[in-house]
C-alpha cells in the first residue's frame, strides 16, 4: 500500500512543479514541514518547521493510514475538519489534506 499526496493548491506561491509525495507502507512515519530534516519538505511560510506526520499503517503499525498534527502554528485539516494537536486522524482515499489554510493536497491510497 502507498499513500500519495498530490498538491491541489498553494495559494500565493508559484512553483515550477506541483508537490508530490509517495509514501510506502513500510515507512512508519513520514514528516511534512519546512525543516530540511523532514521527509517531505514544503518551503512555504504557512507550514510549520515540523508540521505533521503521515503514518501509512496507522500509529500502531497495523491499521488504516493516519495523520497527526505536531502542534503546528497554523493547523492541519482533513476535509476542512481541524485535526487536534497530537490526535490521530484516519484518512481515506480522496480526502483533502490542508496544512495551514493555504497548502492543499489530495490523498490517494493505492
Amino acid at each position: 500500500m502507498k499513500v500519495i499526496l498530490e498538491e491541489i493548491e498553494m495559494m500565493g506561491f508559484v512553483e515550477d512543479e506541483p508537490l508530490f509525495f509517495e509514501i510506502d507502507s513500510d515507512i512508519r512515519e513520514y514528516v511534512l514541514g519546512r525543516s530540511k530534516k523532514c521527509n517531505g519538505v514544503i518551503n512555504y511560510c504557512a507550514v510549520s518547521r515540523i508540521h505533521c506526520g503521515i503514518y501509512p499503517r496507522g500509529i500502531s503499525g497495523n491499521g488504516s493510514p493516519a495523520i497527526i498534527d505536531f502542534r503546528s502554528s497554523n493547523g492541519t485539516s482533513i476535509n476542512r475538519e481541524l485535526v487536534g494537536h497530537s490526535s490521530e486522524f484516519y484518512v481515506n482515499d480522496g480526502d483533502e489534506l490542508t496544512l495551514g489554510s493555504r497548502v492543499k493536497f489530495k490523498i490517494s491510497i493505492k
